[in-house]
């Protein structure tokens, strides 16, 4: 009885693939852009419109009175426009200034992202801080905990899962002891 050995694939083969493989997730891109926009739209209107083409529009909405209006702005600027020191310096406000508990979550994850892979010695042990602080709401130490791997830049796979994380039982706490520490 013969057996028959799988050929390897030719290079056009690997070239078509590759090329479905692109176009696939081009179309899963697109899906996903679409579904941010539909969902910003269902926070604020039409408005949403204006803040993508214009970032100093979506930044003035920062002060907006209706923090659903805000938690938009801030989720168009980190995803959209992309994070800068602008960004980071408002959602650094707006973690310990603004009204709502839901918008300083928000900015406290957002501050994380836009301090990652810096290594910043004042953002984390401010993010430590946070984390280390039982009165503060668990979502918020969540938050906190997450812009700690943010800022020192670690693959998402070292996270922790957001959907079982839990502070009271689940902080690495020489991981967040070591950004309270003086650097070198």
């Amino acid at each position: 009885m013969s057996q028959k050995v799988a050929s390897e694939p030719s290079f056009e083969e690997i070239i078509a693939g590759a090329k479905r493989d692109i176009q696939e997730s081009q179309q899963i891109y697109a899906r996903h852009k679409l579904a941010q926009k539909n969902h910003w739209e269902r926070l604020v209107g039409p408005d949403v419109e204006d803040w993508l083409n214009n970032r100093a529009t979506a930044e003035a909405i920062l002060a907006d009175p209706n923090p659903k209006r805000r938690l938009a702005a801030l989720e168009i600027l980190l995803h959209h426009w992309k994070p800068d020191p602008k960004l980071a310096a408002a959602c650094e406000k707006m973690v310990f200034d603004d009204p709502d508990g839901q918008v300083r979550v928000v900015a406290l994850f957002a501050l994380g992202i836009c301090y990652n892979g810096s290594l910043d010695f004042r953002i984390g042990k401010l993010l430590a801080s946070i984390v280390n602080d039982a009165a503060q709401p668990e979502n918020f130490r969540k938050a906190a905990y997450t812009g700690l791997f943010h800022v020192r830049g670690l693959p998402v796979q070292s996270w922790p899962d957001p959907t079982t994380f839990r502070p009271d039982r689940d902080v690495d706490w020489a991981f967040v002891q070591s950004f309270l520490a003086e650097p070198g």
